[in-house]
């Protein structure tokens, strides 16, 4: 695990969730917030960084 991963763990812990595959199960809110706020963290740097595109 990086340092990443042992703070995301961390943060699952302080607030009462068992970081693993039941997370999933126990907490679908959780991941699926988790996962949209990756998407639109991407959608937002790629519209951010394509004026400095030189194509």
């Amino acid at each position: 695990i990086g340092g990443h991963g042992a703070v995301m763990m961390g943060a699952l812990l302080i607030h009462g969730m068992r970081p693993g595959p039941l997370l999933f199960e126990k907490h679908p809110d959780f991941f699926w917030a988790v996962t949209a706020s990756m998407y639109l963290g991407n959608v937002m740097l790629l519209i951010l960084n394509l004026p400095f595109v030189g194509v």
